[in-house]
C-alpha cells in the first residue's frame, strides 16, 4: 500500500480533494460524478446500475459498464497510491474515514450540538453549529454534473443546512444576541421568503431590540408573501407570536442569565421553537398545539363525518378512541387529520397535542418511541430534570399526565416500525388520531380509515380555489384535465397549482404536465416534490422489491393479479404475493377485495421512470412478453381441458411450458377472460413491423365482445343442440383470443392457423358478428407479416360482414384498416376514400378513439400524396383526440407522424418536441419504435 496518505474530501460546495495538504484536481465531469457518488455512500457498496444512472441520467450508452471500469481506473490513478476504491461483483465502494468528508463531519457536529442543547450547554452548542456551518462553501455538489445526484441529494442537504442555521439562530436569541442575528435574518428572509421560521426569528429579534412597529411590519410582509405565493395564511407559530406582540406578552422578554439553563418547553415557545438540524430531537408542541387548518381544505365530507361519528360517540367507557388513517404519499392524510382534529376541539377541550414522527419525511430519520414520549411529556409540562429514562416509565408518566382529561392526540407521519402502544393515553375521555402510509395492524381496538385520492369534482374545486387565489383563469375543462394528470392527488394538485399566475395560465400548466416522463419533475414547489414524497417509501424497499416495483409498472392493463405478477417477475405466485403485499403495505400499490392490484397513475409514472433508469431494456421487454406468454399458455391449457373432443389438433396450438393458471370450471375461466380483457387489449406486442401499424391491435371493445361466452363449456353427449352450439361458440371465442395472442407474440403462422380454426367454427354456427371480428384479426396478421394484398381481402370481408349486421363501429374499424392496407400497397387515393368513410362513421357513433386513429391514417395518406398542409391538419387533430383517450400507443405513433409532418413543413423545432414526447412514451413501454425515433432526432440534430 505504501506510506500512510491522508485524504480530505469536500462535498458541501464544489467537489474538493486534498491528499495530505496538496489539492488534487479532478478535471473530468464524469469522474467528479463517480467520486461524489462513492463519497456520499462512503464505506458502502454502490451498485453498478445506480452508478450508471447517476453518470448518464438513465440513458447509459452502449458499453457503459466498460466505460465505468475505465473511469474507476483513472480515478484510482488520480487519488494516488492509496487504493481507496474497491470493486465487487455488485459495484464499487470507497474506503475512507467518514470524518475525512465534510458532509459527515457536518452531521457529527450537528449531532453533538443537539446533545449540548439537551444538556443546557447553549454556548457550546452554538460554537459547534458555527463550526458545522463553516464547512459549507456554497451549494452542495455545485460542480458535479449529475441531475440525478442533484435531485436526490441536494434538496435534503440544503434542508439540513437551513435547519442547522435555524437552530443556531434560536440559540443566538436565547443567548441575547438579537442585534447580531438581525443582519443575518434580514438576508435569510430575503433569500427564503416562504420559510416561516426565519420570519418568526426576525420578528422576535426586532421585538426584543425595542423595534415593535418594525416587528409588526415584518409580520404583515410575510402574511402578504404567503398569500400571494401560496394562497395560505401564516402558520400557528407566526400567528401566536403576532398575538403575543400585540398583547405585550411578558413571556417574549429575554432572560438575562440562561447559559446553563436547559432549553425547556417555555424556552422553546419563547424562542419560537428550537429545532435541531436533522430533526431527531423531539419537536415540542404546546397544549393547544395543532397546526393551522388549511384555509382551502376541500372535500372529504364522507370521511370527515365517519371520523367525527367515531370520535364523538361514547363507544367504550374504559378506553380512548383510536383512529388510524393510512394512504399513499401525497393523498392528504395530515391535512385531513388536522382538519378533523380542529373540528373535535369542543369535544376534547382540555388539550390538543400534535407530534410529527417523521416516518416518511425526506432527508430525516423516523423518530423512535423514546424521543416521541419525550416530546409529548415536555408538551404536557413535564420538566426536563424530572424526565424518566426508560420507555416504560415515560409511557406510564404520559398516561398519568392525561388521566381524567379530555384530550386529543394527533400522531402524524408514523413509520411502520415505531411501537405506538406506549404513546397512547389510557383515559376514556381521550382520542388519538394516527396517520401513516402503512396500515398499522398491531394496535388493538383501532378504527382504520384509508384515504384515497380526491373525487374528480373535489380535485377540480381545489384547483379552482388555488387558481382564483393566484389570479389565474378558471377554464373548467382544462382544470379537469390537470386534476386527471395529477391523479387527483391533493399534494400533486397543490404543487401544480403553485405554478399558476396571471402570466402562467392553466393551459400552459396543462401543456407542461402532459407526458408521463415530464410530469414528475414538474410537480415540485420549493423544497417539496412528489418524487421526494414517493422516494422515501421507495428507497426503503429492499433491492428485489425495487425491481418488482419497476417491472410491475410495465403491465399495461388497469390492474393485475398475483398470477400476472408472477409472470412479469419470472417467479411463483406465492413469491409474487410477497412482493405485492410489501408494495401494498408501503402504499406503493393498491389492492381491492377481488385480489387485483393497481398503481396510482403518478406512482406508475414514478416506477416506470425509475425502471427506465435502472433496468436494461431487454429485461423490461422480456417482462412484458412473459405476460403474453402466460395468457397464451393458460388459454391453450384451458382449451385442452374444456374442449377435449375439439376437431382442432391440439398439437398446432403449442404445448404449454412454464406456469399455467388452472380453473375450477369453465365459468371461472370465462370470468378470468373477461376480467383480463383490458390487460390483454392494452398489452404491447414486440414485433417491430407490427409496432409500426396502429391497426394491428384489437381494441378494448373487441375483447369485451370476445370474452362474453355465457356458457359452461362443452356439454356431455346427449344434451340439446343449443347447448352444443353454445359450446362451439365458446371454443371459437377461446381460439380467437389464442390466435390474437400468438400474433402479438410474433407467431404469425401459428396465429393465422388458430384464427382460421376459429373462423371455421363461426361459419358452421352462422355467427356473423364473431366472423367479422376474426376476419379483422386475420387482416391484422397479414399486415404484420407484410402481405397487404391478403389484408385487403380480409378487411373487405370483415367490413361487409359488419355492415350487414348494422355494426357501425365495427364497420368503421374495418374501413380504417382497409384504408391502411391500401396505403401500404401504394394506393393512396383508395386509402383516403376508405378512411374518410371510416371517420364519418366514427363521428356518428361518438367514438373519439376511432376519430383519432382514423385521422392518423388520413394524415399519413395525405403525406404520401404530398399534401403537407392537409397532413399536418389531420395529424394535429388526431393527436388532440388521442390525448383525450389516454391510448399511449396510438398517441405515440401519431406524435411520431406529426413530427414528420412538422419537419416536412420546415418546422424542425416542433418536430423535435413531438419526437421527444413520443420517445418518452416509447422508452417507458420498451417499444422498439423508440430506436427509429432516436434516429430521427439524431438526424435532426446533425
Amino acid at each position: 500500500m505504501g506510506e500512510f496518505v491522508s485524504f480530505r474530501f469536500g462535498l458541501l460546495g464544489a467537489l474538493e480533494v486534498q491528499r495530505d495538504t496538496e489539492p488534487i484536481l479532478i478535471k473530468a465531469g464524469k469522474h467528479r460524478v463517480l467520486l461524489a457518488s462513492l463519497l456520499i455512500d462512503a464505506g458502502q457498496m454502490v451498485s453498478t446500475p445506480v452508478l450508471l444512472d447517476r453518470l448518464w441520467g438513465g440513458h447509459p450508452p452502449a458499453g457503459a459498464r466498460n466505460t465505468l471500469q475505465n473511469y474507476v481506473l483513472r480515478l484510482r490513478r488520480s487519488l494516488g497510491e492509496a487504493a481507496l476504491i474497491v470493486t465487487s461483483s455488485q459495484g464499487y465502494a470507497i474506503e475512507v474515514e467518514r470524518q475525512a468528508i465534510d458532509l459527515f463531519r457536518f452531521g457529527a457536529l450537528t449531532d453533538n450540538a443537539r446533545k449540548s442543547v439537551a444538556k443546557g450547554e447553549l454556548r457550546q452548542a452554538s460554537d459547534l453549529l458555527d463550526e458545522a456551518l463553516g464547512l459549507w462553501r456554497g451549494e452542495a455538489l455545485s460542480d458535479v454534473p449529475s441531475d440525478l445526484l442533484h435531485t436526490e441529494f441536494t434538496p435534503g442537504l440544503a434542508e439540513r443546512r437551513l435547519a442547522a442555521v435555524e437552530l443556531r439562530l434560536d440559540l443566538d436569541l436565547l443567548l441575547g444576541r438579537q442585534r447580531e442575528a438581525l443582519t443575518e435574518l434580514h438576508a435569510l428572509t430575503t433569500t427564503y421568503p416562504l420559510r416561516e421560521r426565519f420570519w418568526s426569528q426576525r420578528i422576535l429579534a426586532l421585538y426584543r431590540t425595542g423595534r415593535q412597529s418594525e416587528a409588526l411590519d415584518a409580520y404583515r410582509t410575510v402574511s402578504r408573501i404567503l398569500s400571494d405565493e401560496l394562497g395560505v395564511d401564516p402558520g400557528h407559530e407566526l400567528r401566536e407570536l403576532h398575538a403575543k406582540i400585540l398583547a405585550s406578552d411578558p413571556s417574549l422578554n429575554h432572560s438575562a442569565s440562561i447559559e446553563n439553563e436547559p432549553v425547556t418547553q417555555s424556552r422553546r415557545e419563547e424562542s419560537s421553537g428550537v429545532e435541531n438540524a436533522d430533526r431527531q430531537d423531539p419537536v415540542v408542541v404546546s397544549h393547544h398545539g395543532l397546526p393551522a387548518d388549511l384555509a382551502d381544505f376541500t372535500g372529504r365530507r364522507t370521511e370527515t363525518s365517519h371520523v367525527m361519528d367515531i370520535a364523538s360517540t361514547k363507544r367504550n367507557h374504559n378506553a380512548p378512541v383510536v383512529i388510524a388513517i393510512d394512504g399513499m404519499a401525497g393523498v392528504g392524510k395530515t391535512a385531513f387529520a388536522v382538519h378533523v382534529a380542529h373540528l373535535l376541539t369542543e369535544r376534547y377541550p382540555d388539550a390538543q397535542f400534535y407530534l410529527d414522527l417523521h416516518g416518511h419525511t425526506p432527508g430525516q430519520q423516523p423518530m423512535d418511541t423514546s424521543h416521541a414520549l419525550y416530546a409529548l411529556l415536555r408538551a404536557a409540562g413535564i420538566p426536563t430534570g424530572t424526565m424518566p429514562e426508560t420507555v416504560e416509565t415515560r409511557a406510564a408518566l404520559w398516561r398519568n399526565a392525561l388521566a381524567r382529561r379530555r384530550v386529543i392526540v394527533l400522531l402524524d407521519n408514523v413509520a411502520d416500525n415505531v411501537h405506538i402502544a406506549p404513546l397512547l393515553p389510557a383515559g376514556p375521555d381521550c382520542a388519538v388520531m394516527i396517520t401513516s402510509r402503512h396500515r398499522l395492524l398491531g394496535i388493538d381496538g383501532v378504527h382504520h380509515l384509508t384515504i384515497d385520492p380526491l373525487p374528480p369534482e373535489d380535485g377540480g374545486l381545489l384547483l379552482t380555489r388555488i387558481a382564483a387565489g393566484r389570479g389565474a383563469d378558471a377554464d373548467q375543462a382544462v382544470i379537469a384535465e390537470i386534476v386527471r394528470l395529477c391523479g387527483a392527488l391533493p399534494l400533486a394538485i397543490r404543487l401544480a397549482g403553485a405554478r399558476l399566475s396571471r402570466s402562467w395560465p392553466l393551459t400552459r400548466l396543462r401543456n407542461r404536465l402532459r407526458g408521463e416522463r415530464t410530469i414528475m419533475p414538474r410537480l415540485r414547489a420549493g423544497d417539496r416534490s412528489i418524487a421526494a414524497a414517493f422516494g422515501v417509501s421507495y428507497h426503503r424497499l429492499p433491492p428485489v422489491s425495487r425491481q418488482a416495483f419497476h417491472l410491475l409498472s410495465l403491465h399495461l392493463g388497469p390492474d393485475l393479479d398475483r398470477f400476472e405478477a408472477a409472470a412479469i417477475l419470472a417467479t411463483s405466485p406465492d413469491e409474487a404475493d410477497e412482493q405485492l403485499d410489501l408494495l401494498t403495505d408501503t402504499s406503493l400499490l393498491q389492492a381491492d377485495v377481488a385480489g387485483r392490484y393497481r398503481f396510482h397513475d403518478l406512482l406508475r409514472s414514478y416506477a416506470r421512470e425509475r425502471g427506465l433508469a435502472l433496468e436494461p431494456r431487454p429485461l423490461r421487454r422480456q417482462a412484458q412478453s412473459r405476460v403474453l406468454e402466460y395468457y397464451l399458455r393458460t388459454m391453450a391449457a384451458a382449451h385442452r381441458r374444456f374442449f377435449p373432443h375439439s376437431r382442432v389438433d391440439a398439437g398446432q396450438l403449442g404445448v404449454p411450458k412454464g406456469f399455467v393458471r388452472t380453473f375450477d370450471g369453465f365459468t371461472e375461466f370465462a370470468d378470468w377472460c373477461h376480467v383480463d380483457h383490458d390487460s390483454l387489449s392494452l398489452t404491447l406486442h414486440h414485433d417491430s413491423r407490427a409496432a409500426e401499424t396502429p391497426e394491428a391491435r384489437v381494441s378494448i371493445a373487441d375483447w369485451e365482445q370476445l370474452y362474453r361466452p355465457g356458457t359452461t363449456g362443452r356439454p356431455p353427449t346427449g344434451q340439446s343442440e343449443r347447448a352444443a352450439d353454445d359450446a362451439l361458440a365458446a371454443e371459437a371465442r377461446v381460439l380467437h383470443g389464442m390466435g390474437t395472442l400468438q400474433y402479438w407474440l410474433g407467431q404469425y403462422k401459428q396465429g393465422e392457423n388458430t384464427l382460421r380454426e376459429a373462423l371455421a367454427l363461426c361459419r358452421d354456427l352462422g355467427d356473423r358478428r364473431r366472423e367479422g371480428a376474426i376476419l379483422q384479426s386475420l387482416g391484422d396478421v397479414a399486415i404484420a407479416a407484410g402481405r397487404s394484398g391478403d389484408a385487403v381481402s380480409r378487411y373487405r370481408a370483415s367490413c361487409e360482414s359488419r355492415r350487414a349486421l348494422g355494426d357501425a363501429w365495427g364497420e368503421a374499424v374495418a374501413l380504417n384498416s382497409l384504408g391502411g392496407a391500401h396505403r401500404m400497397s401504394g394506393d393512396h387515393e383508395a386509402a383516403l376514400d376508405f378512411c374518410t368513410a371510416a371517420l364519418r362513421l366514427h363521428r356518428e357513433s361518438g367514438s373519439r378513439w376511432g376519430e383519432g386513429v382514423t385521422l392518423h391514417h388520413l394524415g399519413l395518406s395525405h403525406r404520401c400524396l404530398g399534401d403537407r398542409k392537409e397532413s399536418l391538419a389531420c395529424l394535429t387533430e388526431a393527436v388532440t383526440a388521442l390525448r383525450e383517450c389516454g391510448d399511449q400507443f396510438e398517441l405515440a405513433s401519431a406524435l411520431v407522424a406529426l413530427g414528420c409532418a412538422a419537419q416536412d413543413n420546415d418546422n424542425p423545432i416542433d418536430a423535435a418536441d413531438l419526437w421527444e414526447e413520443a420517445l418518452q412514451m416509447l422508452e417507458l413501454l420498451a417499444d422498439p419504435t423508440a430506436d427509429t425515433v432516436r434516429g430521427y432526432l439524431a438526424e435532426l440534430s446533425a
